[in-house]
């Protein structure tokens, strides 16, 4: 009995497996600027997309305290978004809509060094067919930690993102 399970599993597994090779990946260059609460950042990255699910990563840089501040405040995120709207409109556009998750950490020193990270529940939506418009919005909480006179303080709050920026899609 346990081998005709084991069987059967493993039998589901591969052919969802080879569904999912079947089907058209995308690698997707990003750039865009995002506003959250403590700063402006400017991001590039990279992202895929199997059929309704993108995972991506981008890096950037805090604009306000980088480059008016000149303290270097670097700024990374982890993103993954299930699109359950994909429709073409047209043979030029498409429209892209869904939820999904932000994780992102900032740095920045001063005298001392601050780190941020955030976990944000957000959505995205984009508009276009190889080149895109995009935009994502999002909303969660922070963590900040430094070191003071009394250890390592950590505290949390709450953050959010708004970003717009433009996307080319490679297809593999």
């Amino acid at each position: 009995m346990r081998i005709l399970v084991i069987a059967f599993i493993l039998s589901i597994n591969l052919g969802f497996s080879q569904r999912l090779m079947n089907r058209k990946t995308n690698l997707i260059i990003t750039s865009g600027v995002s506003k959250q609460r403590m700063d402006y950042f400017w991001n590039f990255g990279a992202k895929t997309r199997v059929n309704y699910f993108e995972i991506g990563a981008e890096v950037g840089l805090g604009i306000e305290r980088t480059f008016f501040q000149q303290t270097y405040s670097p700024h990374i995120e982890l993103l993954t978004f299930y699109n359950f709207i994909q429709q073409e409109v047209n043979r030029k556009q498409g429209i892209v809509f869904g939820p999904g998750i932000i994780l992102s950490g900032t740095t920045y020193k001063t005298t001392t060094t601050f780190n941020y990270g955030d976990i944000l529940l957000a959505y995205q939506f984009c508009v276009g067919q190889k080149w895109k418009f995009f935009h994502h919005g999002g909303y969660g909480i922070m963590f900040e930690s430094f070191q003071s006179n009394k250890g390592k303080i950590v505290s949390k709050g709450y953050n959010y993102c708004f970003k717009i920026g433009i996307s080319y899609a490679l297809h593999i």
